[in-house]
């Protein structure tokens, strides 16, 4: 059966929204919480590549760009292909929230059950690299993603 539905995932972080935000449109950045290679081509119409060792990569048009508050992708290539990625930040007292919804269009039930798991194991163990590396100078998770 083909369905529409979005995954969508939110989380805290005890740190600034411009730590949060560089932490998630820098490539260097990136790389040292997610992909093993990345590059970000910045702004509307930009390009986010990621890639990884096993030979799998994904290419992402960059649909909006707004720093610190609201940046939205396209999935143009690999697994994220057709797939509309939505990053939401807000920020209250030092602690910036993340809210990441994904639009998945006439996938199988199968599939978008697996992206729903890929976003929840990816997104804890970067969560918790953030923590160990300090990647996002003084975080600190709170709430699920």
């Amino acid at each position: 059966m083909m369905t529409t539905r979005d995954v969508t995932r939110e989380i805290a972080i005890a740190a600034p929204v411009d730590a949060v935000w560089k932490a998630l449109t820098d490539a260097a950045e990136l790389m040292r919480w997610f992909p093993p290679m990345a590059t970000v081509e910045p702004g509307p119409g930009g390009r986010l590549r990621r890639a990884w060792q096993t030979g799998e990569a994904i290419e992402e048009r960059i649909d909006r760009w707004v720093p610190g508050e609201h940046l939205r992708t396209v999935g143009l290539t690999g697994a994220w292909k057709g797939i509309i990625t939505d990053y939401r930040l807000t920020t209250q007292g030092g602690v910036t929230t993340i809210r990441v919804v994904s639009s998945v269009y006439g996938l199988p039930d199968e599939r978008v059950r697996r992206i729903e798991r890929e976003w929840q194991a990816s997104l804890d163990t970067a969560l918790a690299r953030c923590a160990i590396d300090d990647v996002i100078p003084g975080s600190g998770a709170r709430g699920d993603m």
